[in-house]
């Protein structure tokens, strides 16, 4: 009888290869839901980040990106790259038009007291 030999890790799964699957699931997820909802800002710019470090992280020590991981990685990109061109657009359109923030937002208290929602 070999007492020395070494028989747990021929019953253990791979738990690296597992590792990775569910970060390229998971990233894949996330970019559908960055994509999904790059109207909503705040939600999109979170999954869209998290996708893109779960995809890159999803890779491990291979050379190149599983179809799975590549999808997550592209659908998170487009997501967070629309997110923030609202963010941009957004900004260059208060700036161009209104000169700044505080006019912008004094424009808006006028047009709420010439409709008598605040006094």
């Amino acid at each position: 009888m070999d007492f020395e030999q070494n028989t747990t890790t021929q019953n253990m799964p791979n738990t690296n290869q597992n590792t990775h699957s569910n970060g390229m699931a998971a990233s894949m997820v996330l970019g559908i839901i960055a994509v999904a909802t790059f109207p909503c800002i705040y939600i999109a710019l979170i999954c869209g980040a998290l996708g893109l470090l779960l995809g890159l992280l999803s890779r491990g020590g291979e050379m190149a990106f599983s179809t799975q991981g590549k999808a997550g990685l592209a659908l998170s990109g487009i997501g967070l790259f629309a997110t923030l061109a609202i963010y941009t657009g957004t900004l260059v359109f208060i700036f161009t038009q209104y000169g700044g923030i505080e006019a912008f937002l004094s424009e808006y208290e006028t047009l709420y007291q010439s409709m008598g929602l605040i006094q």
